[in-house]
């Protein structure tokens, strides 16, 4: 079988294959990135069109040709290995099926209790969002989320960056070593990410407690527009 490829160059900063390319703003993000992880690409929506690449490892952006060619499934398998891409479809089948279940449940509970907010957001790729974030000054950030349904989500974030870039690193979160980090569930992120609610808020409402540093860093994030989100429930 066949694929048209889009071949985004390496990170001339930190030399990494992590690299995505821009597309237009779509209905359904998540669905979008989904099919182009089929397709062995990493792509991040973007309005400004100033850049067109971007590095998930350092948060480098530039501008570049990407050349687009065909490629078989061998091809298409190394492309995948070189990037760090999950190899096998049926990962991505999975994470869908996962977010259409959690989508019926929220429009279950919808019926059931009016006080539900009329618009949810789901994250799947926190890292990758996180990294085509922009921060408005310099900031140094840890914290360990919880994903009750994705695991991939579930470990410890290194947010570090300033107004040109900012870069997001990962690792296993450890019980002792890393019991005094913050902790924070994905329905609180996704709130911040999206600036749906003031920290207070969701404090409040989702019986979170953030510690007043990390308040501090976590609020030199820009949110996205309110506009990006996955589905309407």
């Amino acid at each position: 079988m066949l694929h048209l490829y889009h071949d985004v160059p390496q990170c001339k900063h930190c030399g990494s294959y992590k690299t995505a390319y821009s597309v237009p703003n779509t209905k359904n993000p998540s669905q979008n990135v989904m099919k182009h992880l089929r397709k062995g690409e990493y792509i991040y929506e973007d309005e400004d069109g100033i850049f067109n690449c971007l590095c998930l490892n350092c948060g480098m952006q530039w501008k570049a040709e990407i050349p687009s060619k065909i490629i078989d499934n061998q091809k298409l398998r190394e492309q995948k290995i070189l990037r760090e891409i999950e190899i096998d479809d049926s990962y991505y089948d999975n994470l869908i099926h996962q977010q259409n279940k959690t989508t019926k449940k929220e429009k279950h509970l919808k019926k059931e209790e009016k006080k539900k907010p009329l618009i949810m957001a789901r994250l799947l790729n926190v890292e990758s969002l996180l990294s085509s974030m922009v921060c408005k000054e310099e900031m140094d950030l840890e914290f360990v989320l919880y994903d009750p349904i994705i695991r991939e989500n579930n470990c410890l974030f290194m947010l570090k960056g300033n107004e040109e870039h900012l870069v997001v690193r990962t690792r296993t979160a450890h019980t002792g070593k890393d019991d005094a980090v913050q902790k924070i569930s994905i329905d609180a992120l996704t709130s911040i990410v999206f600036g749906y609610k003031e920290l207070e808020k969701i404090e409040e409402e989702e019986k979170e407690i953030f510690s007043a540093e990390f308040k501090e860093e976590i609020s030199k994030l820009m949110p996205f527009s309110p506009v990006f989100i996955n589905e309407i429930v």
